[in-house]
């Protein structure tokens, strides 16, 4: 199989998130739909079970009222020919399997590839606003930040790969990454 040439998913490093290291919360979410890529966000719906909640993609009214959760589970590839095949930006969580999605506080910063984002141009632009928008779990870029909606935040960094093993191809990076800084998360 032709790594190189496979899809590449989101990827997502959550580096100063509370939810990861102060005890904000986690949830185990689930999408019946669709597969579900790191980096994207949505919404906590309804319990499906006593650990388990819906994973609802932002709408009109949704994105004013309710608080967006990051999806960024753990990769899992458990074989692959080459050491590109095991790179983090070719796994995907599953439709109709549990993931894990994080709540996101004011001042958590992380980042997620920029394929992830529908920017306002060829790139992402730093000090522009992400917020969510209808009928998608990708972020979208917008000049000035909104006062009608639940979640937003602020592109502060362009290139904020850190060098880890898994996100090298043979010595270079697979993707850039975007930093982001949430500056609201509340109803």
């Amino acid at each position: 199989m032709d790594f190189m040439n496979r899809t590449k998913y989101g990827v997502v490093v959550t580096e100063n998130v509370q939810a990861t290291q102060w005890g904000g919360h986690i949830y185990s979410l689930v999408d019946d739909a669709k597969d579900v890529e790191n980096g994207w966000f949505g919404h906590v719906g309804a319990k499906v079970d006593r650990e388990i909640s819906e994973f609802l993609t932002p709408t009109t009214a949704s994105i004013g009222t309710k608080k967006a959760v990051l999806a960024a589970a753990p990769a899992e590839i458990f074989y692959a020919p080459t050491p590109e095949g095991l790179q983090e930006f070719y796994f995907i969580n599953k439709q109709g399997k549990p993931f894990r999605a994080y709540d996101l506080a004011e001042n958590d910063e992380f980042s997620i590839t920029e394929y992830t984002i529908d920017t306002l141009g060829d790139a992402a632009v730093k000090g522009n606003f992400v917020v969510l928008q209808d009928g998608s779990n990708r972020l979208k870029e917008v000049a000035t930040a909104p006062s009608d909606h639940a979640f937003y935040g602020e592109i502060i960094d362009l290139d904020s790969s850190p060098l880890r093993p898994y996100m090298m191809v043979l010595g270079q990076r697979p993707a850039k990454f975007i930093g982001i800084r949430v500056v609201k998360n509340s109803v």
